[in-house]
C-alpha cells in the first residue's frame, strides 16, 4: 500500500484524490499490527506532521476530517468545503497507535486488570503516554540517552501482564 502513499498521506482508494485520516488510520493501525513500525510511522508524519500538524490552513493542534491529496481544504464527500470538520475524533488514529503501540501500553481485558506492555520505538528517542481505567492510572516512558533505551512503566495495584522488550531502538524490523 506504501506505492499509493503522496508527501501528506495515504489517499483513500475509493476516491483517489481524497485524505481520510479514519481510514488511513487503520492503514497505520494494521503496519504495527504487521511488525512494521518504519512504515506506521512514515504514514504518521505524512498525515500529522508534513500536513494536519504544520500547515497555515490548519489550527495545527487539530485532526482534520479529511483533505485533498494536493493539501487543499476539500473533502470529496462534500459539496461545501465548510463543512469538513477541523476537530474530529474519527481522525485521531495517531493518538492510539502512539499510546498502543509506540509507547506499547495494551490492555487485554476488562478495565486493565491484565495488560501487555510492548514498546515499538522506531526512530523515536522520546514517547510518554498514559490513561486511566477503573483500577488505576496505566502509564509509560521511554527516552534514548548515551546509557541505552531506558523504559519505566506504571500499572495499576491489583492487576498483571507482561513486558516485552523484542527490538529495542531498532527502527524498521
Amino acid at each position: 500500500m506504501v506505492w499509493r502513499w503522496t508527501p501528506f498521506g495515504a489517499p483513500a482508494p475509493e476516491t483517489a484524490n481524497t485524505m481520510s485520516p479514519l481510514f488511513s488510520s487503520f492503514e497505520l493501525q494494521a503496519h504495527y499490527i504487521a511488525g512494521q513500525p518504519a512504515r506506521a510511522m512514515e504514514l504518521m508524519r505524512r498525515m500529522s506532521a508534513n500536513f494536519m500538524l504544520d500547515d497555515p490552513c490548519i489550527a495545527n493542534s487539530t485532526f482534520i476530517e479529511g483533505y485533498a491529496s494536493d493539501r487543499m481544504l476539500h473533502y470529496a464527500p462534500y459539496d461545501d468545503d465548510a463543512r469538513i470538520s477541523h476537530a474530529h475524533g474519527w481522525a485521531t488514529g495517531p493518538t492510539s497507535a502512539l499510546t498502543f503501540h509506540v509507547a506499547g501500553l495494551s490492555i487485554v481485558s476488562t478495565q486493565g486488570k491484565t495488560w501487555v506492555l510492548k514498546p515499538s520505538p522506531g526512530d523515536l528517542e522520546w514517547v510518554g503516554a498514559g490513561f486511566t481505567t477503573g483500577p488505576g492510572t496505566f502509564a509509560a516512558k521511554y527516552e534514548l540517552n548515551g546509557d541505552g533505551w531506558p523504559y519505566w512503566f506504571q500499572t495499576p495495584e491489583g492487576t498483571s501482564g507482561s513486558l516485552s522488550v523484542e527490538t529495542p531502538n531498532a527502527w524498521g524490523c
